[in-house]
């Protein structure tokens, strides 16, 4: 059976967890969240109280099917990934760079009306990036809004330093200038691992 998601980040990641485990119901998930289909600040929240999640920090332990969720207090509820692939670790780093941390390349799955970066023909580009004109694809274009897969980037204390491998930051993409957002900055995340 196919399906199509061309709803919220948050939403895909709930109908993609009733649609793979049909003994779930809306009401299952409304006792445990609070809700049928919790937002992001929502789904972060309940991350956090490892309410029906698993927290992970290190970025060797992140793994495909694993959630990261960004909480946005600045502005919105926030966004949610599910992580596609393994990080890989980038190498040069791309700016903005962090003192003391290293960058992690991480394939995700979401549904979002700003593609992740604008590369395209590459293994990390987003699916949803559409160029206006080929031959060059960043100075312009759009994205083809809904689910569909790109590429994040995650930063982690560098090997060799106290807490190494923690999860520091995220960027929205590959895309050199992206923002940096600290873990506990305006746009605050975590990334968890559902467990029934």
């Amino acid at each position: 059976m196919n399906f199509t998601g061309t709803t919220q980040a948050a939403s895909l990641f709930t109908l993609s967890l009733l649609h793979s485990d049909p003994t779930l119901t809306t009401s299952t998930l409304s006792t445990w969240w609070g809700s049928t289909s919790p937002t992001s600040a929502n789904l972060y929240n309940q991350v956090v109280a490892s309410n029906h999640f698993t927290r992970v920090s290190n970025i060797g332990d992140v793994r495909p099917g694993d959630l990261l969720v960004l909480s946005y207090t600045d502005s919105g509820s926030g966004h949610t990934v599910i992580v596609d692939d393994y990080p890989s670790a980038l190498s040069p780093a791309i700016s903005p760079t962090v003192s003391g941390t290293t960058q992690y390349s991480v394939r995700i799955i979401d549904s979002t009306s700003t593609a992740h970066g604008c590369a395209t023909g590459t293994p990390t580009a987003d699916v949803r990036w559409v160029p206006a004109n080929p031959a060059s694809p960043c100075p312009g274009g759009s994205t083809d809004g809904g689910a569909g897969r790109g590429t994040m980037r995650l930063y982690a204390i560098s090997p060799g330093l106290a807490d190494a491998r923690t999860i520091t930051g995220y960027s929205w993409s590959l895309t050199p200038g992206s923002t940096y957002y600290a873990k506990t900055g305006v746009r605050p995340h975590v990334v968890g691992r559902f467990v029934r």
